[in-house]
C-alpha cells in the first residue's frame, strides 16, 4: 500500500502519518472489519524499525485494548519487551494470553522459552511440554526440552525427548545430529556414530541429482 511504499522510499514521517491514521480508522471499523488491527501492527513495526522501541511499545499496548486476542499482536509486544526490559515483563503478558487461550501452541512455546531466559526451568519444562502436546507435528518444543535436560545433566529425559524429535520429523538430519550430541554425552558413542551415519544417509538423498528414468 501507500504507507509501505514511502517507508520504502524513506519517507518515515508521511509513511508513519498514514499508518497512524489507519490504526485510527481501524479501531473504529473493528466491528465490521475484524483484521483491521494490521495496521496498529504495522506502525509499531515501523517504529520499531526507527529505533523507536518506547513508541511502538506503546502502540501495541492500545492496540492489545481493542484486539486482546490477537497473537501477532501480543508476540510482538512480548519481543519487544524481552529486549528492552528483559523476561519478565515479557512474560507477565504472555501468561496472560495464555490463560484465556489454553490451545494456543505458539504463546505456549514462547513462554517455554522466556522461562528458560529466566533460567526457571521448572516452568519452562512445563510450558514447552504442554506445546509438544498441542501440536503433534511440533519439534520446537522438543529440541528445548533436550537442551534444557543436557544443561541440566539430565540425559536420559533429553535423550527421550529428542527420540520424540526423531519421531515427529525422521527426514531431518539435524534431529539426529542432535540425537547424536547427547549420545555422546551418555558415552553410547556407537549408537552415537549410527545417528550420524542416519544423518548422512539422509542428507546424501536430499542432495543427490535425481536420476532420470529410461
Amino acid at each position: 500500500n501507500l504507507a509501505s511504499l514511502l517507508a520504502g522510499q524513506g519517507k518515515t514521517a508521511e509513511s508513519e502519518a498514514l499508518f497512524a491514521r489507519s490504526a485510527e480508522q481501524a479501531r473504529q471499523s473493528r466491528g465490521k472489519y475484524p483484521r483491521t488491527w494490521i495496521a496498529a501492527f504495522n506502525v509499531a513495526h515501523m517504529r520499531s524499525r526507527a529505533n523507536d522501541v518506547a513508541g511502538a511499545i506503546a502502540v501495541l499496548e492500545r492496540a492489545r485494548t481493542d484486539y486482546p486476542e490477537i497473537w501477532e499482536l501480543i508476540s510482538l509486544e512480548s519481543e519487544l519487551l524481552r529486549r528492552t526490559q528483559g523476561p519478565l515483563p515479557a512474560l507477565r503478558l504472555i501468561e496472560n494470553y495464555t490463560r484465556q487461550n489454553w490451545w494456543h501452541h505458539a504463546a505456549w512455546l514462547a513462554e517455554g522459552r522466556l522461562y528458560a531466559e529466566n533460567n526457571d526451568v521448572g516452568q519452562s519444562t512445563r510450558a514447552l511440554r504442554y506445546a509438544a502436546l498441542l501440536d503433534v507435528h511440533d519439534v520446537q518444543a522438543l529440541n528445548l526440552l533436550a537442551t534444557i535436560s543436557v544443561r541440566q545433566n539430565q540425559f536420559e529425559q533429553a535423550c527421550a525427548a529428542q527420540r520424540r524429535a526423531i519421531a515427529r520429523e525422521p527426514d531431518q538430519p539435524r534431529q539426529y545430529l542432535m540425537l547424536a550430541e547427547i549420545l555422546d554425552k551418555m558415552g553410547r558413542t556407537s549408537e552415537a556414530q549410527t545417528a550420524r551415519d542416519d544423518a548422512t544417509r539422509l542428507k546424501a538423498i536430499v542432495t543427490s541429482p535425481r536420476i532420470a528414468a529410461n
